[in-house]
């Protein structure tokens, strides 16, 4: 530890150990080996694998440390052999494949030599490079923190509220309200999607007929959707908030009750009602 602490700036060793915290040091190197393997395109099965089985028992495990060091002896030589060394201007995108699998087994290698509590400061220190600097790092680290703390796809701030709010309403009381708001939002106050809200309620929600009208309408909106008509911008608009609402009913059935709410608020989720207008929209339900 007293290496990086020469290396890593004060902030960044506090997240890292905050996250580490929260999330544990296994979880939280596999999200951040997880991140950075997606940024760079890569998708290999061989190194996901690899990150997907690091566990506590893993990190013990003779076969485990076979397998980073076949990773890495697999793409080393391409990477810095200096007469098999893979040239970055004629073969770009295996130079990159090979980078981030020498990151991936050397930084894991080195870190099941260590204290558990030392792997992501490995990690880290890995994979920084000329795209990757410390600040990125820190920033990742940050939110993948704060993502952790998710439920439903939906932030920590957001689902607090809609525990009030569901505390107060009842499950199926708030997620009416949620919808109707949505729909007005859009300009919709009447027809067959408003109608399918209004009757929504324990029995609908298992009963046949109405999941029938709810698939029909579902097939009927992504008929117009992929019509390739050419819609105007209020139509387009109208058309994908009935096409929201409906397949956020659908996507709930044979989900406890008790998880609508959040899963009617997830639903709602895009360009126009993003997180902050989501939070808004559900504190200001009467």
């Amino acid at each position: 530890m007293a290496f990086y602490d020469r290396v890593f700036s004060s902030e960044l060793i506090a997240v890292i150990h905050a996250a580490s915290a929260q999330m544990g040091p296994f979880e939280l190197t596999r999200q951040l080996l997880y991140f950075y393997m997606s940024q760079r395109g890569i998708f290999d099965d061989e190194m996901w694998e690899c990150v997907h089985e690091l566990s506590e028992s893993s990190f013990s495990d003779a076969n485990y440390s076979d397998r980073l060091d076949q990773l890495y002896e697999k793409y080393a030589p391409e990477f810095y052999s200096e007469d098999r060394a893979i040239d970055l201007r004629k073969e770009p995108e295996r130079w990159n494949e090979a980078d981030v699998a020498v990151t991936v087994a050397d930084g894991l290698s080195y870190g099941l030599r260590d204290p558990v509590r030392y792997l992501p400061f490995h990690i880290c220190y890995n994979a920084k490079d000329y795209q990757w600097g410390f600040d990125q790092i820190q920033e990742t680290i940050e939110n993948l923190a704060y993502a952790s703390r998710f439920q439903h796809g939906l932030p920590p701030e957001l689902v607090a509220e809609i525990d009030a709010a569901t505390a107060k309403f009842g499950p199926l009381g708030f997620t009416k309200k949620f919808l109707f708001s949505h729909l007005l939002d859009h300009g919709i106050r009447s027809g067959e999607v408003w109608d399918c809200v209004a009757e929504l309620s324990e029995s609908s929600y298992r009963d046949s007929s109405y999941i029938g009208r709810l698939e029909r309408l579902s097939e009927k909106y992504d008929e117009d959707y992929c019509s390739g008509i050419d819609y105007e911008p209020e139509q387009l608009k109208t058309l994908v908030a009935r096409m929201s609402m409906i397949d956020g009913i659908l996507r709930d059935l044979g989900s406890p009750i008790a998880e609508l709410p959040y899963h009617a608020c997830y639903a709602m989720l895009d360009s126009r009602w993003d997180f902050d207008k989501l939070l808004e929209k559900v504190k200001s339900l009467e």
